[in-house]
């Protein structure tokens, strides 16, 4: 029922019949994709465990997972179940690692013009107005100190602002310049 409505909204989004949608869900090169994303984002088979077990709390992992794909949950376990053996092969050395296929989410770069537009074009250290291409993205607290690159964890500092923080969290930073 659950996949009927993924089909229900996927074929209203694009424009498509729901039995369009079906041919492509069928399709072997889908299911090439999915196992492609599933096996490239892991890079190991203990975090493709973890994975695993972060999107199943209480209600089963191919059950909302494939819900999520617009697969059944056979297909889903059929999926894990060779992502599994495609990570033995590459521990084994019998084939090779794919190289990651990069979250456009995770990227960065992609939130410099948000952040520009947020602070008003003023470098968040010295609170003075620059052109785009003179802001730097930096980490308030640093990765090298366990910061992410989760957007809250952002900001835009002008050149001569972010090589003076260097590795300080912004709030050492502050106190050092007071």
């Amino acid at each position: 029922m659950v996949v009927l409505y993924i089909k229900k909204k996927l074929a209203a989004a694009h424009n498509l019949t729901e039995k369009q949608i079906d041919e492509l869900r069928r399709s072997p090169g889908y299911k090439k994709c999915v196992f492609n994303l599933m096996l490239g984002q892991r890079h190991t088979l203990e975090e493709f465990d973890k994975w695993v077990k972060d999107l199943s709390p209480g209600m089963g992992m191919p059950k909302r997972f494939g819900r999520r794909m617009g697969l059944e949950p056979e297909e889903v376990e059929y999926l894990v179940a060779r992502v599994r053996q495609a990570h033995n092969e590459i521990v084994s050395g019998k084939a090779k690692a794919p190289k990651p296929i990069p979250d456009p989410l995770k990227r960065i770069e992609n939130h410099k013009h948000g952040l520009y537009r947020e602070q008003g074009r003023k470098c968040n250290g010295c609170k003075e107005i620059f052109s785009f291409s003179d802001m730097t993205i930096d980490h308030i607290i640093p990765r090298s100190r366990g910061g992410t690159d989760a957007l809250e964890n952002l900001q835009l500092l002008c050149q001569s602002c972010n090589s003076s923080k260097g590795a300080h969290t912004q709030e050492e930073w502050v106190r050092g310049k007071l």
